[in-house]
């Protein structure tokens, strides 16, 4: 008698997202970035970038000078749910823009970073991390306590068809 097995399947579904291989690059530096500055927690990200968006879009000449995606920027981020940290949402924008109320301009600076593009839902973004962070450990490298997330596809928070990149500063 031949002994019964389980047969093995494949899995019904495909991961609602999909990661590149990591690179070390430098993003450029932005000559003038807008944004708006706000404390927040992992556990509040959600509402504070809303809240954010709003007040950038109550700026009736931002959309004129934008030249570039929309970028949030963590400083302080330590992954703990609720950890406080700095969180700028923001676009790059023509050196000759006014801003409203509410809404600074600043120059970016080039990062070196560790990165990857993730295509997904964002219910799934952690997964980007969860790559980021061991390669810069691996590699011996020293994170800043920066990480940008620049969004050149947005369709919504459970959208599969996000794209962004995602990238940890090093040193």
């Amino acid at each position: 008698m031949v002994p019964l097995t389980k047969p093995v399947l494949p899995p019904l579904t495909q991961p609602a997202y999909s990661l590149s291989n990591f690179a070390e690059q430098a993003l450029p530096a932005q000559q003038a970035f807008a944004s708006v500055t706000r404390q927040t927690t992992l556990r509040e990200v959600r509402r504070t970038i809303d809240g954010a968006m709003k007040a950038l879009s109550k700026d009736q000449g931002l959309g004129q000078h934008i030249i570039g995606p929309s970028m949030l920027i963590y400083t302080g981020m330590s992954g703990s749910l609720d950890e406080v940290f700095t969180l700028e949402v923001g676009f790059p924008v023509r050196p000759d823009y006014q801003p409203a109320e509410g809404v600074q301009v600043r120059p970016l600076p080039a990062m070196k970073c560790l990165s990857v593009d993730f295509v997904g839902s964002m219910r799934s973004i952690d997964k980007a991390y969860d790559k980021l962070i061991p390669a810069a450990q691996a590699r011996k490298l020293k994170r800043t306590g920066e990480v940008r997330e620049i969004y050149y596809r947005w369709n919504g928070h459970d959208s599969e068809e996000n794209q962004l990149l995602v990238a940890v500063g090093v040193e």
